[in-house]
C-alpha cells in the first residue's frame, strides 16, 4: 500500500519571517502613569460615536497606556533560556569546521566529510540532552516544590496535546501548517452548519413560529430592563482571570483590572447603549479557535480535536454582565457540571450509593451516553425558545439573539491563522455564557425523566439521570425501563437537532446474586449490549 505524503520544502532560517513575542510584566506596572494616560484619552470616547467606534477607541487607549506604563520582555516561542556548556561549545565549533570543509568540497552527497558532520551533530544533540536532563534533576533536588514538579510534568505533556507533525487531509498526510489550519477551519465550519434534513424539524418549526410572534410583541413599547450599574461592571471585571493570553486585539484582563476606577464609568455607558439598542457590536462576535487534542484520540485526525475559542476580553466582560441579569436557577438537582458548589465527583457518588443499594433481588443498569460534538451543535432557535420558557426579559432575550447572529471564528494552529468563517449553530467552548446556555438546552430532558419517575429511586430521592454538562448517565433497576429512558433521550436528541452515538454509548449491568437473563437495548436501530466498563465525565 502506497501512502501519499506531502512534505513542504525546507526554507533557510534567514529567509523565514523572524517573530518575537513580548510579554507584559504587570507586576512592575507604573499604576499612576497607566491610569493617568488612560484618563487623558477617555474624552475621545463620545456618545455621538457608534458603539463599535468607541470600543475600538477604548482598546487603542488601553494598548497605548500599557505600552508606556508596563515593562515588557521578549519571550521565546519554544523552550527555556539555555547557555552552552564548554563541552557543547566544543561540539558546535567542530560542527562548524566540518560544515565549512564539506561546503568547500561542493557539498557532495556520498563523501566522508558529510558522514563526519552527521556523526558530530549526533554527538552534539546527545550532549545537549544529557545536560538538560541533569539540569532538571538538579532543579528538583536543590529547590524541591510541588509547583516546580507539576511545571516539569506539564511541559513534557503539553506538546502532544496541542500539535501534531502530520495531519490527514483528504486521505493524505500533510505537514504544511497552512494547509492544516485550513483543514481545521473547514471541519469546524461544517460542524457549525445546521443539518436540519437529518432530524425531525416539526419542533424547530414550532419554535420559529412562536419566536416570530414573540418578536412582534417585543416590538411594542414594553418596559425596559434596569440598566447596568457601575457596581455590576466592577464585579464582572473581578470575575476575569488574570495570567491569560491576550485576545486578538492585544487586550487581557490586567488591562481592565489595573484601571477599574478609570474605565468602569465609560464601559458602563457603552454596555448600556448596547442594552438600549439591543445590538451586540461586531467586535464582540469574533473569536480565535484553537484545536486541542481530546484524551486518547488519534492526533492525525481533525475530528480528534476539541475547538476552544478565545473571545475578546471586553466581550467576556459583557457576557458576565448579561449572566448577572439572566437569573439562571436550575430546574433539576442532577446537573453537576459547571454549577457553583457542585463537582462531577458528586455525580459519581450518586452512582456509588445506588450500587451499594443493590439487594439480592435487584440489579442496577448504568448507561453512559455519548453526544457528538455537543457544544458545537446547539440549535440557536431552540435555545432561544427555552430562554423564553424561563421568562427571560425581552431586552436580554433580544440581546442574546443578536449575539448569536453573525458569530465568526478563525482557527489558530502552529502560528498560522485561517480565514474567518461563520458560526450558525453551537455555543463556543470558552465563552462565559456557553456552559449556562447548554445546561438550559438539555434541562428539559432531565426534568422529563424525573417528573415521570423513570430511573433509579434511592428511598425517596430520584437518582435516575446524574449529569455533568453534556455527559448523561442513566440509572435503572429494570432493563425495560432503561429502554424507555433511552427512547426518550433519542426522541429529545432528534427534536433538538443533535446526534447520539449508539456505538460509543455504553451500558453496564451491575448484577445481583441472582443472575438474570441476558438483555440488549437499542438506539437508532442499533443494538447496545451490556459492557464490562465505561468512562464517566472526562
Amino acid at each position: 500500500m502506497i501512502t501519499n505524503i506531502a512534505v513542504p520544502l525546507l526554507e533557510k532560517f534567514s529567509n523565514q519571517n523572524k517573530k518575537t513575542v513580548q510579554r507584559l510584566k504587570w507586576n512592575e506596572i507604573d499604576e499612576q502613569l497607566y491610569r493617568d494616560t488612560i484618563s487623558e484619552k477617555l474624552s475621545d470616547i463620545r456618545e455621538d460615536k457608534t458603539t463599535s467606534e468607541n470600543i475600538k477607541t477604548l482598546t487603542s487607549i488601553l494598548l497605548k497606556a500599557s505600552h508606556l506604563a508596563v515593562p515588557s520582555k521578549i519571550t521565546k516561542l519554544k523552550g527555556p533560556k539555555w547557555k552552552a556548556s564548554p563541552k557543547v561549545r566544543k561540539h558546535l565549533k567542530t560542527c562548524k569546521q566540518l560544515y565549512s570543509k564539506w561546503k568547500a568540497l561542493g557539498k557532495p552527497e556520498n563523501h566522508q566529510s558529510k558522514q563526519d558532520l552527521k556523526s558530530e551533530k549526533k554527538k552534539l544533540r546527545s550532549q545537549q540532552r544529557q545536560e538538560q536532563a541533569t539540569d532538571r534533576r538538579k532543579q528538583i533536588m536543590d529547590n524541591p516544590s510541588s509547583e516546580l514538579f507539576f511545571k516539569l510534568i506539564n511541559r513534557n505533556k503539553s506538546k502532544s496535546k496541542t500539535e501534531t507533525s502530520g495531519l490527514e487531509i483528504d486521505g493524505k498526510f500533510d505537514f504544511s501548517s497552512q494547509n492544516q489550519s485550513r483543514a481545521f477551519a473547514n471541519y469546524y465550519e461544517d460542524l457549525s452548519l445546521p443539518k436540519e434534513n437529518e432530524y425531525d424539524n416539526a419542533y424547530l418549526e414550532l419554535c420559529q413560529i412562536r419566536q416570530k410572534i414573540v418578536e412582534e410583541t417585543f416590538s411594542q413599547n414594553l418596559p425596559s430592563m434596569d440598566p447596568y450599574t457601575e457596581k455590576e461592571v466592577k464585579q464582572a471585571i473581578e470575575f476575569l482571570n488574570t495570567g491569560k493570553s491576550a485576545d486578538e486585539h492585544g487586550i487581557c484582563a490586567e488591562h481592565l483590572k489595573y484601571a477599574q476606577h478609570t474605565v468602569v464609568p465609560v464601559i458602563t455607558k457603552i454596555f448600556n447603549k448596547i442594552l438600549q439598542e439591543r445590538k451586540v457590536p461586531v467586535d464582540f462576535k469574533s473569536g480565535i479557535l484553537t484545536p486541542v487534542l481530546k484524551k486518547e484520540k488519534n492526533p492525525s485526525l481533525v475530528n480528534s480535536y476539541r475547538g476552544i475559542t478565545v473571545t475578546p476580553v471586553l466581550s467576556k466582560l459583557h457576557e458576565f454582565c448579561i449572566l448577572g441579569k439572566l437569573f439562571i436557577n436550575s430546574g433539576t438537582d442532577l446537573q453537576f457540571g459547571f454549577t457553583a458548589g457542585l463537582w462531577p465527583l458528586f455525580a459519581s457518588l450518586i452512582i456509588s450509593e445506588c450500587k451499594c443499594e443493590i439487594s439480592s433481588a435487584l440489579s442496577l443498569y448504568l448507561a453512559t451516553v455519548d453526544v457528538q460534538s455537543a457544544f458545537d451543535v446547539v440549535q440557536h432557535t431552540i435555545l432561544l425558545d427555552k430562554l423564553l420558557d424561563r421568562g427571560t426579559h425581552p431586552d436580554i432575550w433580544l440581546l442574546i439573539k443578536d449575539f448569536y447572529s453573525g458569530l465568526t471564528s478563525k482557527v489558530k494552529w502552529q502560528g498560522e491563522f485561517s480565514d474567518s468563517f461563520n458560526i450558525q449553530q453551537g455555543v463556543r467552548q470558552g465563552g462565559i455564557l456557553s456552559t449556562h446556555l447548554y445546561k438550559i438546552f438539555v434541562e428539559d430532558l432531565l426534568k422529563e425523566l424525573e417528573e415521570n419517575s423513570l430511573g433509579f429511586i434511592l428511598g425517596t430521592i430520584y437518582c435516575g439521570a446524574p449529569t455533568c454538562a453534556d455527559d448523561v448517565a442513566l440509572l435503572s433497576s429494570n432493563p425495560e425501563e432503561l429502554q424507555v429512558m433511552l427512547n426518550i433521550l433519542q426522541r429529545y436528541a432528534n427534536q433538538h437537532q443533535y446526534t447520539i452515538h449508539p456505538t460509543k454509548s455504553k451500558i453496564i449491568h451491575y448484577k445481583s446474586s441472582k443472575n438474570p437473563e441476558p438483555y440488549s437495548w437499542n438506539m437508532s436501530g442499533k443494538e447496545i449490549s451490556a459492557s464490562e466498563e465505561t468512562v464517566l465525565w472526562v
